[in-house]
């Protein structure tokens, strides 16, 4: 008796493949985060230059 074994990938192991298709997911993935990240950055820093700017008009801040 002949016994064949298909070997079957989960998500995650084709991931951590080589091939090229597994390259482009990271390389999406990676890029995708680094830029949500880097938008909630400047809204976050935009909004508090704001609320400084808005403090600073009515000499709340510096008085």
């Amino acid at each position: 008796m002949v016994v064949i074994r298909i070997r079957s990938r989960t998500g995650s192991g084709r991931l951590r493949g080589d091939g090229a298709l597994a390259q482009f997911v990271r390389f999406v993935l990676v890029g995708g985060s680094s830029n949500i990240t880097r938008a909630i950055l400047v809204v976050a820093v935009s909004a508090g230059v704001g609320v400084f700017r808005f403090l600073a008009l009515r000499g709340w801040v510096f008085s």
